[in-house]
């Protein structure tokens, strides 16, 4: 009977129970983070829990049950209350999207909303809204940031670019200290605006994730423009992330020792030559957070000119293959190395290695 080592089996155990992780979050400057898994809290830490009216849980991007939210595109939102935290002149807003409607269509009127702070009942000002507006709008089209600035003109930056209806996509939207206002759909840069006054710093409305405040006045607010499908891992900053931090990690060369792996093999290690992404020095790489499969960690490490050698438990490995993969051989197996740089930009890089039944 195979003898499973510790790690692999909290491995398949971790795997199976809470299924994947969204993993590499950045912490730096995070006011919440909103991965939805079972509820609405606020994992970030700092207590921003959201309430939930309508919305009910649904399947992630990653095919897990009740690990995203879906709304009816009626009357679900999910509301946070108002936290001085939330007055952001800087910021990240990211999140990722499944419309159900097409809001492209020249027939739609409906504006969905993503994440906003919509009016305030005393200022009637709205800070940042992550929305996206139809193509019949004469004031924005496609993904869109509005906010209102200190003089309670609405600032309007449309992309004409439209979330694909039925399938998950990535927005982001930051705005930096000096101005410069970008949204991104997938990792890719959609609009960029290089001048941008600052929101109103005296906005008080709550955090509403799936629709938006109107305040015409104080007696009259309600909630409306509503958006039709599913949100899910909603993460909000008070800094600009960095274009490696949206874009996703640098794509490295990566080669696993030895190949074909025995499977009935009592050898210690594997070994795996990684190069630093283009432009960086081996010296950068962050030994501490290169993993394989997001579960392996490094043992050793040596630097071999440009290249860095890294080696793994292959014990751990064979049982991760065999128990968490369930891949049994003769097959192919395709691995996952992943990593950072000193400054924090995140690399991964893939090998495919051959497994055999016995040497």
């Amino acid at each position: 009977m195979k003898k499973w080592s510790t790690l692999a089996v909290t491995a398949l155990a971790f795997l199976t129970t809470t299924a994947t992780v969204f993993a590499c979050v950045p912490t730096d400057g995070l006011v919440a983070y909103y991965p939805f898994n079972g509820n609405a809290n606020d994992e970030s830490g700092n207590g921003h829990d959201g309430t939930v009216y309508g919305a009910t849980l649904t399947t992630d991007r990653f095919g897990v049950p009740c690990s995203a939210y879906s709304f009816d595109g009626i009357d679900d939102y999910i509301s946070v209350d108002y936290m001085a935290a939330f007055q952001l002149p800087v910021f990240t807003v990211s999140a990722w999207v499944r419309p159900a409607v097409d809001v492209s269509d020249p027939t739609s009127t409906s504006v969905i909303s993503v994440v906003t702070r919509g009016e305030d009942f005393a200022t009637d000002r709205a800070s940042f809204l992550l929305i996206v507006a139809p193509s019949t709008s004469t004031l924005a089209n496609g993904v869109t940031v509005l906010y209102e600035d200190y003089y309670d003109r609405e600032q309007y930056y449309d992309t004409n670019i439209y979330p694909q209806v039925g399938q998950w996509t990535h927005l982001v939207a930051s705005r930096d200290a000096d101005g410069v206002l970008s949204i991104y759909s997938d990792g890719f840069l959609i609009g960029q605006w290089l001048t941008t006054p600052d929101p109103a710093s005296n906005s008080y409305q709550d955090l509403l994730i799936g629709a938006y405040w109107f305040v015409p006045t104080p007696a009259t607010a309600y909630i409306a423009n509503f958006f039709s499908g599913a949100i899910d891992d909603v993460l909000i900053y008070n800094r600009a992330l960095s274009p490696g931090d949206i874009t996703g990690p640098a794509i490295v060369p990566v080669d696993i020792d030895p190949d074909p792996l025995y499977m009935d093999s009592k050898g210690q290690w594997i070994t795996c030559y990684i190069e630093p992404p283009e432009g960086c020095n081996v010296s950068e790489i962050d030994v501490d957070s290169v993993l394989m499969e997001g579960l392996l960690e490094v043992q050793h490490s040596f630097v071999e000119g440009d290249v860095l050698m890294v080696k793994f438990d292959r014990q751990d490995l064979i049982a991760y293959i065999e128990v968490v993969l369930g891949i049994a051989p003769p097959d192919d197996v395709t691995l996952m190395v992943t990593g950072r740089l000193a400054d924090g930009l995140l690399f991964e890089g893939t090998d495919v290695i051959g497994i055999l039944d016995e040497e």
